[in-house]
C-alpha cells in the first residue's frame, strides 16, 4: 500500500453499499469477481442480496469454506442460509466426489440448495454470483448489448495488469474494461494497512531495527519510517 490508498473504498460498508447499489436495479445478472477465502467481501455481498432481494450464487469450494466458519461462528453466511445457492461446476464436484472420507455428507447437503444454469438463464436479474478470474467463458455467456453484464472486479486491480500464464483470466477480465457488453465497475478495499497506519503501528513499537517484507517499493521506507533495515532477498540478518 505504500504507493496506493483506499481513499475510493475506505471502509467495507463503502464496498457493499457499492454492490447493493448496483445489484438493485440490474437488467441482468451481475458477477462479482472476489476470493473465496476474502469473508468480509462475501458477508458484504450477502447482506446486500438480503437488501435487495437477488438470490447470492456461490461455488462448491466457497461453500465448503463457508462450512468451516459454521464451526467458529453462527454469524457468517453458510449455503443453508436463505437467499444463497450454489452452482456445482464438475471439476469441484470430482473433487468431493474423491474427498468422501474427508467431506462427509456436505456434497449431498450440498445438492440440497443447488441451482442450474437453465434456472439462472430464466430470469438472471434476480442473481449476484460469486466468482473468479478464470471464469471468464461462463461470464461471457451472459453479454448483451442491451442489458450489460455487470462484472464487480472486487480485488487487487494489479491482477489486472498481468498476463494469463501468471493469473489465467486476468487478460479476459481486463478486455472487460472497454466492452460495450458489459458494465465493469471496481469496488474493493484491501486488507492491508496503509501507509498512515503503519507509520502509526511503527510509532508505537518504536522498533530498533525496521525491516521491510513483502514489498516492491523497499527503498521508500527510509523516508517514511525512522530506524529502517533493508535486506535483500536471501540476505541474513542475526538477531
Amino acid at each position: 500500500m505504500i504507493h496506493r490508498s483506499n481513499s475510493e473504498f475506505p471502509y467495507e460498508q463503502t464496498v457493499e453499499n457499492k454492490i447493493t447499489e448496483i445489484i438493485k436495479s440490474q437488467k441482468n445478472i451481475t458477477f462479482i469477481i472476489s476470493s473465496s477465502q476474502n469473508i468480509d467481501r462475501i458477508v458484504s455481498a450477502y447482506r446486500s442480496c438480503l437488501k435487495t432481494g437477488k438470490i447470492f450464487i456461490i461455488d462448491l469450494y466457497t461453500a465448503w469454506i463457508l462450512e468451516q466458519l459454521k464451526l467458529i461462528s453462527n454469524n457468517v453466511p453458510n449455503m443453508e442460509w436463505d437467499n444463497i445457492r450454489i452452482y456445482a461446476d464438475y471439476n469441484h464436484d470430482q473433487v468431493l466426489k474423491n474427498n468422501a472420507f474427508l467431506t462427509g455428507n456436505f456434497r449431498k447437503r450440498a445438492y440440497d440448495h443447488r441451482i442450474k444454469k437453465e434456472e439462472i438463464s430464466e430470469n438472471p436479474s434476480n442473481y449476484l454470483y460469486l466468482t473468479k478470474m478464470s471464469k471468464f467463458k461462463l461470464i461471457d455467456q451472459y453479454k448483451s448489448d442491451d442489458n450489460p453484464v455487470n462484472v464487480i472486479y472486487s480485488q487487487w486491480f494489479g491482477y489486472l495488469k498481468q498476463r494469463n500464464q501468471d493469473h489465467f483470466g486476468s487478460e479476459q477480465i481486463a478486455s472487460y474494461q472497454n466492452d460495450k457488453a458489459v458494465n465493469f465497475i471496481y469496488a474493493h478495499t484491501s486488507g492491508h494497512a496503509t501507509v498512515d497506519d503503519l507509520k502509526k503501528f511503527a510509532e508505537a513499537i518504536n522498533p530498533k531495527r525496521l525491516v521491510p517484507i513483502h514489498t516492491e517499493l523497499k527503498s521508500d521506507y527510509n523516508v517514511l519510517f525512522k530506524n529502517v533495515l533493508i535486506l535483500d532477498d536471501n540476505e541474513e540478518i542475526n538477531l
